[in-house]
């Protein structure tokens, strides 16, 4: 594992010490963790040499995830996986560092001292909060905290939390905040009939799960009218 990683701006670092994300789209019949276990050996393969570090930092869909670590490992990950038909390199995320991955394990220190100090105040929620470590619905203010020190250094389980707010807590409808990637990959996923059909629709009406995205004032204005929220 590289240690020393630099900043993805620093176009001067070596390639085996400058930082990188990059999203692949791959192949949707290939499960994540076949997907995981072949970024795994890959990594076996050239622990020792100059390439540096590489791992999966999030699961974004079925057809999308993000490798982070060091620039010419990623580059030499994602060329073996196109090679196996595997994968193809989408897209260089522009980041400080290789977020959610083990080189940010020192920064964990760091954020259980903030969210111990006393101007931080974590309640238990009074609307069901799932975790993208593990898919898993938190109710506690121990629970939240812990995850989110961990998240930190572990990869972001999108879809797995999507999965929850389905399949256990019974979502039909879902606001994306911020950017649209994730809210067009879950349309997309829904066109692939990976999410299957809304449940309880009434007799001989289509209904489709409703996703929708917040990036702008227009947007917020749109979501506000849909639910009904001044």
């Amino acid at each position: 594992m590289t240690s020393h990683l630099q900043s993805y701006m620093a176009e001067d670092a070596h390639a085996a010490e400058r930082a990188q994300m990059s999203a692949l789209v791959i192949d949707p019949s290939i499960t994540h963790d076949q997907f995981a276990a072949e970024v795994r050996a890959i990594r076996r393969a050239h622990r020792g040499t100059s390439l540096g570090t590489i791992e999966i930092a999030a699961f974004n869909s079925s057809a999308q995830i993000v490798l982070a670590g060091t620039r010419a490992a990623i580059h030499h990950t994602a060329h073996l996986l196109h090679e196996k038909g595997m994968a193809y390199h989408a897209a260089d995320i522009p980041c400080w560092t290789a977020f959610h991955t083990r080189s940010q394990i020192p920064a964990e220190a760091g954020m259980k001292v903030a969210l111990a100090h006393p101007s931080i105040q974590v309640k238990a929620p009074s609307k069901p909060v799932v975790s993208c470590l593990d898919g898993e619905v938190l109710s506690t203010p121990e629970e939240i905290k812990s995850a989110l020190v961990s998240q930190i250094s572990r990869p972001v389980r999108w879809t797995t939390a999507l999965d929850t707010l389905r399949s256990q807590l019974g979502a039909r409808e879902f606001v994306f905040v911020g950017g649209k990637a994730l809210a067009n990959l879950a349309k997309r996923e829904t066109e692939r009939g990976n999410w299957g059909e809304v449940p309880e629709q009434k007799e001989g009406e289509k209904q489709d799960w409703g996703i929708y995205c917040a990036s702008t004032e227009q947007d917020l204005q749109a979501v506000r009218a849909r639910f009904g929220k001044k």
